[in-house]
This record gives structure tokens, C-alpha cells and sequence, in this order.
């Protein structure tokens, strides 16, 4: 009696778990055709809305990437099967309804949008096509209509412009580089090639400029031990002053910090396997990064350089993430495998915990926080 009198009084002692935030995500998954709305609150989340986006009903078109327009009006979602090209659609974001599309070129990925909203940038990662560089469209929104194809790389995927919107960085997947645009030209200004033991910077006034296009992709190949020479980029996200950029080294278990104003490497901050997408909250204190191959959310501490933790997701596969506008939540789309259905988690990253998850559809990636409290 003694001992359960002392338990219920620990028990009543024990603070209550602090109510989920207010707020409103978008989510697209890949593997059945649809995207998400989704709502957290209170004590949990629930899927409010599932809009379908399946131009071709008998096929699998692969809903990949997910951005909201800085107004705030639209959000727009990139299909990444076609025939053979993708697309970019436009939706309202008050009746959630399709207003626009855009050809794009093969398998879009990322997007990313210019400061005033005017223009869409997009990745086309080629995942089908041949092996030869692909390209970046330039879609101008108030037409939905892509302006500028611009040739880039091997498989470029993590796009995203600085703050100030000044220029434009791509991560090239299979020929490790970071590649950096001018959105006024749009040409290729400088490429850093991220190759583990042959990282360099290559500028158009160089003489090997255009080798660059071929840079990191000796000793490197698909499926053998060669994987481990190479980073494999697949996400570069601006600090929010836009003073550093960050890598992810996918297939080398680190992200590297670049000077933005040399493109040099300036620090590499050891990970678990598989680092995928990242996020830096407003405050530019942490980093935060999915680590596909730990299942995870890693949170990196940008003063010290060092992992202060790995939080575990509830599925499997986390791919995206996202940081609410006071740095207090994240939220992690997970792809899930097998017959495993897609999930949102929602981290409050002071306590350093899992507060919420919602399943959603399989291979949910592109992620959108859209609203968030009153």
C-alpha cells in the first residue's frame, strides 16, 4: 500500500505533457499519388484533407517536392513522372484546388522561390534518364510558365536560393558538386567539387572550368565499395544570415559546412548514416539533418560543431524537415518501406522529444509547414 501511495503521489507530481502547437502541414507522398493536409493541436494531429494529384490514374506520377509561395497564397507541388517530362502544379492554398501547371523536364525534385515569389526554381534530378547532366527550370508563377532551362550537373537534387535571394545553390548527386547560379544571368558562376580527398573550387574564369562538369566522378560508382569515395550531395540549405551553406554528404555520414563567399569547405560535422535533407533554426544555433540510414533526426550544434542528439522517428525512412518560425518544433516527413504506411513527426526541440505523429500516405517527403499558432 506504502508503495503505491508513493507512486500516485510521483504521479501527480509529474507535470502533464505540454499541449501540441497549432498548426497547419502539407505533406505529398510519393508512392500513392496524393498530398496530405494535415493538422497538429491539443494532443495530437489529424489528416484533415487528401488531395489527390494523379494526372494518370493507371500509373505511379510521384508527387516529390512541396513549397508554400511567400505570400503564403499557393502552394505548389512537383510531379516527378511524366512522359517523359515532369510537371509543377499550383494550387490554392484557401480551397486547396489546382490553378496551374508547368512543364518541367525529367523527375523534378526540389523547389525553391525567388524572395518577391515571381519565379519557382526547380531541380530536374533526371532519376530515369540517361547518365548526362541535367538541368534547373526557372518557372515564372504568375504565368506558370518555365522561362529558363539551365544545364547544371549529374543529378541535381537539393536546391535552394540565399535569403536575400542574390544566388542560387545546387547539390549534384552523382558527381558530387555544389553548383552556384546567378538568378539575374542565369549562369553558372563558380562549382564546388565536394569529392572526400579532392574538394576544390572551380570558377568560369578558370581554364578547367568546363572539366568541372565531369569533377568527383572518377572512382565513383552506383552500387559498389567505390560508394564510400564519393559525398553523394543531396541537400544544401543557406544559414539564415547566408554567410555559410551546409551539405549533406549522403553517402559519407557528414554534412560540411561551406564559406559562401569562397564556396570552400570550413567545417565537417560527423553524422549517422544516410544524412538526406536539412533545416537550421531561425537563430542559426542548430542544425538539423534526416538520417535516412538511422532512422533518425539528427540536431548538430552549430557553436561546437558537434551531434547533441538523435532523436528516433516513429517509421521508418525520415526525408524531410522543417523548423517552426520560433526554432521550437520540427516536423519530419517519413518515407516508411515495404507496405509501411508514410508519417509527419513532430519534435519540440527544447525538450528533445517526439511530442506527435500522424500517419499519411506511403512515401511521404516534400514537406510544408504552412500555418502555425493563432
Amino acid at each position: 500500500m506504502l508503495a503505491l501511495a508513493l507512486l500516485l503521489q510521483v504521479q501527480a507530481q509529474a507535470p502533464a505533457p505540454a499541449p501540441v502547437p497549432t498548426m497547419t502541414v502539407y505533406v505529398a507522398s510519393e508512392a500513392v499519388d496524393n498530398v496530405s493536409k494535415v493538422e497538429f493541436g491539443g494532443t495530437g494531429g489529424r489528416v484533415v484533407k487528401v488531395i489527390p494529384v494523379n494526372p494518370r490514374p493507371s500509373e505511379n506520377d510521384g508527387p516529390h517536392n512541396l513549397n508554400i509561395s511567400p505570400d503564403g497564397k499557393y502552394w505548389y507541388v512537383d510531379i516527378a513522372h511524366g512522359t517523359p517530362n515532369g510537371s509543377l502544379w499550383q494550387f490554392d492554398r484557401a480551397s486547396d484546388t489546382l490553378v496551374g501547371r508547368a512543364t518541367l523536364s525529367r523527375f523534378p525534385a526540389t523547389m525553391h522561390f525567388s524572395p518577391d515569389g515571381d519565379f519557382v526554381w526547380v531541380a530536374n534530378f533526371n532519376l530515369y534518364g540517361d547518365m548526362v547532366p541535367s538541368s534547373v527550370s526557372v518557372v515564372y508563377a504568375p504565368a506558370m510558365s518555365e522561362v529558363a532551362r539551365i544545364p547544371t550537373c549529374l543529378m541535381p537534387h537539393g536546391l535552394r536560393l540565399l535569403p536575400d535571394g542574390s544566388r542560387v545553390y545546387m547539390t549534384c548527386m552523382m558527381d558530387d558538386k555544389v553548383v552556384e547560379i546567378d538568378p539575374q544571368s542565369y549562369k553558372v558562376l563558380r562549382v564546388s567539387v565536394v569529392k572526400p580527398g579532392n574538394d576544390r573550387v572551380v570558377t568560369t574564369a578558370d581554364p578547367m572550368f568546363d572539366r568541372a562538369e565531369h569533377a568527383g566522378m572518377a572512382g565513383m560508382s552506383h552500387d559498389g565499395p567505390d560508394q564510400v569515395q564519393s559525398c553523394a550531395p543531396t541537400w544544401v540549405q543557406p544559414s539564415p544570415d547566408g554567410h555559410r551553406l551546409f551539405v549533406t554528404c549522403n553517402r559519407h555520414s557528414e554534412v560540411l559546412e561551406l564559406d559562401q563567399g569562397t564556396l570552400r569547405i570550413t567545417r565537417r560535422f560527423a553524422t549517422g548514416r544516410g544524412p538526406y535533407n536539412l533545416a537550421v533554426t531561425p537563430d542559426g544555433k542548430f542544425l538539423l539533418a534526416t538520417l535516412k540510414g538511422m532512422n533518425a533526426l539528427s540536431i548538430i550544434d552549430l557553436t561546437t560543431g558537434r551531434e547533441v542528439a538523435q532523436l528516433p522517428t516513429s517509421h521508418t525512412v525520415p526525408s524531410g524537415v522543417q523548423v517552426t518560425r520560433d526554432g521550437r518544433y520540427a516536423v519530419v516527413s517519413l518515407e516508411g518501406k515495404g507496405g509501411e504506411a508514410g508519417a509527419l513527426d513532430l519534435f519540440d526541440l527544447t525538450t528533445r522529444a517526439r511530442v506527435a505523429s500522424i500517419e499519411v500516405g506511403a512515401g511521404a517527403g516534400g514537406v510544408q509547414i504552412a500555418s502555425y499558432g493563432n
